[in-house]
């Protein structure tokens, strides 16, 4: 669970985002933010310094001026699952991070929206999902990542997504019944 410092700081560096975004870089407004950020800034821990300032790396993403990490090795497809399927959200990110990683920008976006999602920051997933989104708007997927986390996040949902998202779900449940079948598992 993040500390209220960590939401206060990311908060303001959403707005600074946003600000950015505007194209309000140089404002007044900008600089008052900037000023707020002071105070918790001080108060972050280790752990939620790092992810603020690669949060603050991948923001750039989302205005086309993403700068990767420079990496020599190539990526290995077995360790990307194995961090994937332990679950380890930080590490995963600074994989995606890397100038040589095998992905679409729009695969990058969603994979940055489920591993900022499983932190617990729906904020910033919301963000990398309607950019994926906006990518690839014919990726249900992307779309259904976008209403998962409006809701995480106590915002109002369109029927039309909420349906689509049952529908998705639905076949996502039925897949998963049958694949559990013991039956099948011999076959």
């Amino acid at each position: 669970m993040a500390s209220e410092h960590y939401e206060e700081y990311k908060k303001k560096l959403l707005q600074l985002h946003d600000l950015e975004a505007q194209g309000k870089f140089e404002s007044s407004e900008y600089d008052q933010v900037c000023d707020a950020m002071d105070a918790p800034g001080y108060k972050l821990s280790g752990l939620e310094l790092k992810r603020i300032k690669d949060l603050a790396g991948d923001l750039n993403m989302l205005l086309g001026d993403e700068i990767k990490v420079k990496s020599e090795k190539s990526i290995d497809p077995r360790e990307f699952e194995r961090v994937a399927n332990s679950e380890q959200w930080d590490d995963l990110l600074d994989m995606l991070r890397l100038e040589n990683f095998p992905a679409t920008e729009d695969q990058i976006a969603s994979t940055r929206s489920a591993c900022w999602s499983a932190l617990g920051d729906y904020d910033v997933a919301l963000l990398f999902a309607e950019y994926a989104s906006k990518l690839k708007p014919e990726n249900p997927n992307y779309r259904i990542a976008v209403t998962i986390n409006r809701l995480n996040l106590g915002l109002p949902v369109a029927p039309a997504a909420m349906a689509e998202m049952s529908s998705v779900m639905s076949h996502h449940v039925l897949n998963n019944s049958i694949h559990e079948m013991s039956f099948l598992k011999s076959a």
